[in-house]
């Protein structure tokens, strides 16, 4: 299986906290990792395969190109938007970066991706997080709202 490594990158920090959030390093990374651990047994989502919290390291499965540099089509993408957002509320994750550069596809199937800033549980981390926090509330209020919103973000 092909994997993707992702390292926390320094430089996004500034006296080690994000620079657009203020959560810190190792709250991004805990962050991202149990994101990956609840939505592993959905599809739609990169599997996790290691986690190095010494390192700050996570391997995920590798899903593909990203939206913007792919050619293919997205099979049944009603369908595969609906599991995303079935997943995300089942979960209880807000994502708060969901655009088109958070999404990856292969052959033909849609992934979700980065949860660095992600809101798990409506525990908001960071005053910084709460404006996305609440717009992404309303944009997961309920499927037709999650549908039409995705397919803007993927089209545009």
């Amino acid at each position: 299986m092909k994997t993707h490594l992702k390292i926390y990158n320094s430089s996004k920090y500034k006296n080690n906290k994000h620079k657009y959030t203020d959560l810190s390093q190792t709250q991004t990374y805990n962050i991202e990792v149990e994101c990956y651990r609840r939505l592993s047994d959905y599809n739609n989502f990169p599997k996790l395969i290691n986690a190095d919290k010494k390192n700050f390291a996570i391997e995920i499965e590798h899903c593909g190109k990203k939206i913007d540099s792919i050619t293919d089509t997205i099979n049944d993408i009603n369908k595969q938007i609906y599991n995303i957002w079935n997943a995300l509320q089942n979960e209880n994750i807000l994502h708060l970066d969901i655009m088109k550069k958070n999404f990856v596809s292969k052959n033909g199937n849609l992934y979700l991706v980065d949860f660095d800033i992600a809101v798990i549980d409506n525990n908001i981390l960071s005053s910084k997080l709460e404006k996305r926090y609440e717009d992404q509330k309303k944009m997961l209020t309920n499927i037709k709202n999650f549908k039409n919103s995705l397919k803007n973000i993927l089209n545009g």
